[in-house]
């Protein structure tokens, strides 16, 4: 297993993983082409995108961390296209789930979500997010996972960041356990579904 920065010419490849790992998000209803601009989106100084590849060369994970409040700008970018996405698909309109998602998108990209500013004063200095991870089905090898938030961790500090922070879904149990592993420490509850780990770089 290699690992290395995530180019433009892995994005076809790491958006099938992505759909293949995220069946039922958003981003995977609304399309390959959808998928290859979001994750293009962070390629760029700031953000981590990294990926895992096999001994051909070619990726068989992803990781991705960006800069904490990095959504508003994102979702700015992507939304031409997100809508175009969603006409074409016009059935999104009658997933619960989906709008819910929509809603929250536009309510940051309004300025109407405060919790980006509260969360950066109670932790100050430059704080990383964890977007996400993904596997595919050719990713065999153990400790992936491991290796790429290691990985990302060291760049992270290459680039001045002091904290990084991740949220995963309480059933989420071999997320938790590799953060944990990590060093990360969860956050006091505050969600009945998700649990925040914030990790000292």
């Amino acid at each position: 297993m290699t690992i290395r920065p995530m180019t433009a010419a892995d994005l076809d490849t790491v958006a099938d993983i992505h759909m293949y790992a995220f069946k039922d998000h958003i981003s995977s209803k609304l399309g390959k082409r959808y998928n290859k601009a979001f994750l293009g989106w962070f390629i760029k100084d700031d953000c981590i995108p990294l990926v895992a590849t096999d001994e051909t060369g070619k990726a068989v994970a992803y990781y991705i961390a960006a800069p904490f409040g990095y959504q508003k700008a994102m979702n700015k970018a992507l939304l031409p296209i997100a809508i175009v996405e969603m006409i074409k698909r016009p059935w999104v309109f009658f997933n619960k789930k989906i709008l819910n998602t929509v809603w929250v998108r536009a309510k940051i990209m309004m300025g109407l979500n405060t919790f980006v500013d509260t969360t950066k004063a109670k932790y100050p200095g430059k704080l990383i997010a964890m977007v996400g991870q993904g596997k595919g089905k050719e990713a065999k090898e153990k400790g992936m996972s491991v290796a790429l938030m290691t990985a990302a961790h060291v760049e992270a500090r290459k680039l001045g960041y002091e904290y990084a922070r991740g949220t995963v879904y309480k059933t989420n149990v071999i997320a938790k356990s590799i953060l944990e592993k990590l060093g990360y420490i969860a956050e006091p509850e505050n969600s009945s579904f998700t649990v925040v780990y914030y990790l000292k770089l």
